[in-house]
């Protein structure tokens, strides 16, 4: 929704200029003043549409894996971190989402939201190692059958508007979408290490809904 919003002002801009051109094109500092805006409108206009852009994605079928939440680059594989719920030994693996990526996010494993909020913060860097617990981000868990999986979308230095819609207690599939961050940021997973098989690597480039960031080897754990 927030997309669709700014996508429709630049356009509303470049429409409002153009008439407004046409109705005064006899007053030529008026007229050039028009035109500069109506062309600035423009380039923000086609600029939004490429970067809200929405492909479909085809997502792998599984129950034992991990899908990547976002487009963009590994920066981070960190092992031995604890999860701050559980306090059960987990790995982060970092995603970096630059101007140029798609910044649709989506679900990375079925499960449920046992937990989510908004943490307001700073604008460091997002390859910044201080980022993940500084910057602006919004946190949730996924309670899914092979425990909680923990999700932050981090504001970037550039970024300044994270959108999540997911509410606690949603039931949740891999690959849906669940919300989007304007301009360059990341994606943090904070994943349990026991029985998990990590499939990607340091500075690959990895695809929302699509890539497999990893696998779960005991199939048969429940809730």
């Amino acid at each position: 929704m927030a997309a669709k919003s700014t996508t429709l002002s630049f356009l509303l801009i470049t429409i409002i200029s153009e008439i407004l051109f046409l109705i005064f094109k006899n007053i030529t500092y008026l007229n050039t003043l028009l035109l500069i805006i109506a062309s600035v409108s423009l380039l923000l206009f086609l600029f939004s549409l490429y970067f809200f852009r929405d492909p479909k994605r085809i997502t792998p079928n599984g129950k034992d894996i991990l899908i990547s939440p976002a487009d963009g680059k590994i920066i981070l594989i960190k092992e031995n971190v604890l999860h701050p719920v559980s306090k059960e030994p987990s790995k982060m693996v970092s995603i970096f989402l630059s101007l140029t990526d798609v910044h649709i996010n989506r679900i990375p494993i079925d499960g449920k939201i046992s937990y989510i909020k908004y943490q307001k913060g700073k604008f460091l860097t997002a390859f910044n190692p201080k980022a993940s617990d500084l910057n602006e981000r919004y946190i949730f868990d996924i309670n899914s059958k092979f425990g909680l999986i923990r999700v932050q979308q981090v504001a970037g230095i550039i970024a300044r508007r994270l959108v999540c819609n997911l509410k606690l207690n949603d039931i949740v599939k891999t690959g849906e979408k669940f919300g989007l961050m304007k301009f360059s940021s990341r994606i943090d997973l904070i994943i349990p290490n026991k029985q998990f098989n990590l499939k990607t690597k340091l500075n690959e480039t990895v695809v929302g809904g699509e890539t497999i960031i990893g696998e779960f080897i005991n199939k048969d754990k429940v809730l």
